[in-house]
């Protein structure tokens, strides 16, 4: 098992930001990670998980039958009765009226915050499977996180804190994701899939993955989780 610590010997903390169309292997990807790191604390997070709360909670659905109806790509598209329209859809209308009210971040803003309360429970490895706008990967880079950060470093944070920089306490990364056949057309949100024309400390490490379908994705998975852990 790698060992996930600074060149100092302190441990670092992992937020791994996964962007690909509908349908790529985003949480697959997350799967095949947390097998890899098995001891090692693995959270999977979602930009859109207060999104599907709000959604299902409007259109008086339960969890359980949400849950259902967003466990695949041909039932998130599928036209239901109870909303008039299939579930993505209203999902979309619902973040429109939740951004025009709350503001734009405002779901960047709640996933942020349990970022926090992941790193308080003590995860090392924090990945969203749903990143898909600029917006959102801006807004996490530079979302300021040292407070939350010193309190679970306390005593290594104010012995180091003169010869550290943030990057050592929080790596920022990306994975993309491609698969033959998968693409963004349709979808409603810009896609971050122009994050290559970036400012390269946007992000503290990129890694492209390609999806081929088979065993080589879990390959794809393991280097990814080597680099990281360099």
């Amino acid at each position: 098992m790698m060992k996930d610590v600074n060149k100092i010997g302190l441990p670092t903390i992992r937020l791994i930001m996964l962007n690909g169309p509908a349908g790529s292997g985003k949480d697959k990807f997350v799967e095949m990670y947390k097998d890899i790191a098995r001891g090692e604390y693995v959270k999977h997070l979602k930009f859109a998980s207060d999104l599907a709360i709000q959604t299902s909670r409007i259109h008086s659905v339960d969890k359980e039958t949400w849950d259902t109806w967003y466990s695949s790509q041909e039932l998130k598209n599928s036209f239901k009765e109870e909303l008039g329209c299939s579930p993505r859809q209203a999902m979309i209308e619902t973040s429109y009226w939740a951004k025009y009210h709350a503001g734009q971040d405002c779901y960047s803003e709640a996933t942020a915050q349990r970022v926090e309360e992941a790193i308080r429970q003590g995860y090392r490895h924090i990945l969203i499977s749903d990143l898909g706008l600029q917006e959102e990967l801006e807004y996490m880079c530079s979302y300021d996180f040292s407070n939350t950060l010193e309190k679970y470093h306390h005593l290594y944070y104010k012995r180091y804190t003169d010869v550290l920089t943030g990057s050592f306490w929080l790596s920022k990364e990306l994975v993309t994701i491609t698969r033959e056949g998968h693409t963004f057309d349709g979808d409603s949100r810009i896609s971050t899939r122009g994050v290559d024309r970036f400012d390269n400390r946007v992000v503290d490490k990129w890694h492209t993955v390609h999806n081929l379908g088979d065993q080589s994705y879990l390959e794809e998975a393991r280097k990814v989780y080597k680099r990281f852990s360099e």
